[in-house]
């Protein structure tokens, strides 16, 4: 019984020494980095909402983007890899929370805002008139938990005017 199983051994291991396409082959170049990918493609989609709106961008109302971001970070995701994949657009982001309670100051934010993460994208800007922004709110489940996962998503393109 050994005598086939030695055999086969063989012969398969002088196929991979004659035919090496056939055999295992080992890569020393990382995967492609996917977070990155998604970024940029989030980023190519958000400019092109941008240059395909039909009119100007309301500075109040804005245009609603949260399905396209989305897409790119799903509700479930880690916040790690949230981030990862935002600053793989180019949103810069906010330290994450829950942020400390500022009693002293005058601006009040709700509690759900103060354990909710901010990131803010540039896609625009003309010099001292207007510049053009996307704010995402992504608000985890567990605020503090570093483990913790998108729970829900807000964003938004806005354009304001100087």
């Amino acid at each position: 019984m050994r005598t086939p199983l030695l055999r086969l051994g063989l012969i398969a291991l002088s196929l991979c020494l004659v035919f090496p396409s056939l055999g295992l082959e080992f890569s020393s170049s990382p995967p492609p980095d996917t977070f990155s990918q998604q970024g940029k493609e989030l980023r190519a989609e958000l400019e092109r909402i941008y240059r395909n709106r039909k009119e100007k961008v309301h500075p109040l109302s804005g245009i609603d983007v949260s399905s396209t971001i989305a897409k790119y970070v799903p509700l479930g995701t880690s916040l790690d890899d949230a981030e990862r994949i935002l600053k793989a657009a180019g949103f810069k982001t906010d330290s994450r929370p829950p942020h400390p309670i500022q009693k002293d100051s005058i601006v009040k934010f709700d509690e759900k805002h103060r354990l909710a993460w901010l990131g803010t994208l540039v896609l625009d800007q003309t010099f001292l008139v207007s510049s053009t922004t996307v704010i995402v709110v992504l608000s985890p489940d567990s605020p503090g938990d570093p483990k913790a996962r998108v729970k829900e998503i807000q964003g938004s393109l806005h354009t304001t005017y100087l």
